[in-house]
């Protein structure tokens, strides 16, 4: 098993019930799921909220954009007009950034 996450775009595949299963990719026969992220529910996890799903399909796309804005604003710097202007949003990247980092 690897550490890092499956990789993005991810799509509801199909209902369970009232739950939903999270894929990413296709397979190679092009029929079907290359791999399964999660299933969620309320019979798994009461407190799951159907707007859940959507931010769970959107986190790979999330974070690559968090990861190119700090690359971005690193390769502009600190001292520039964007660096200035945008450096606590820089931070809050980081910061969600490294959430995912801590989830492991």
């Amino acid at each position: 098993m690897t550490d890092k996450h499956t990789p993005g775009p991810w799509r509801v595949e199909c209902h369970h019930g009232a739950g939903k299963i999270i894929s990413a990719g296709t397979n190679s026969y092009g029929d079907g799921p290359e791999d399964f992220v999660c299933i969620v529910g309320p019979y798994l996890h009461p407190e799951v909220r159907p707007g859940d799903v959507g931010l769970i399909i959107a986190a790979p796309a999330l974070l690559d954009a968090l990861e190119l804005f700090v690359a971005q604003w690193n390769a502009c710097g600190s001292n520039s007009e964007f660096g200035r202007y945008f450096g606590n949003v820089r931070d809050a990247a980081l910061a969600a950034i490294a959430q995912k980092e801590g989830s492991k």
